[in-house]
């Protein structure tokens, strides 16, 4: 009986606790926000090329402009040289946004989503790699 309260209590805890917001990396976003063919690593050529930053929001904000502030990471460690940065505009009400970034050379990149109050809402590890 001591398992089966435990089990109920460890379920409750986590219907409970809120989505966190999501950073996600593809190719393109269909009309209902979903990710096609996302991935953390992609191939571009020569010339470059564009991934698209899909961000889920887990609570309403209140902001219409975000910023996606992209660092170079280093191999190994956590040191990162800033890079560029992607302003976007989101629609009021909407749980998600994306943006296409274009990227011209290859690397391991840190890119963070910051609101129009400063606050960092995602973040997560791009790989770029070229062909």
């Amino acid at each position: 009986m001591r398992k089966f309260y435990l089990i109920c209590c460890v379920i409750l805890f986590f219907s409970f606790t809120p989505f966190s917001q999501s950073l996600i990396f593809c190719e393109d976003v269909d009309a209902n926000g979903v990710a096609i063919n996302y991935s953390n690593e992609f191939w571009i050529s020569d010339g470059g090329g564009y991934i698209t930053f899909l961000v889920y929001l887990a609570n309403a904000n209140d902001c219409s402009g975000m910023e996606f502030q992209i660092s170079r990471k280093e191999e190994f460690g956590n040191s990162k040289t800033y890079e560029f940065s992607a302003l976007t505009e989101r629609p009021l009400g909407k749980m998600w946004f994306y943006r296409k970034v274009f990227f011209s050379s290859k690397g391991r990149f840190w890119v963070e989503v910051v609101d129009c109050n400063g606050n960092s809402i995602a973040d997560a590890v791009l790989y770029i790699n070229e062909r």
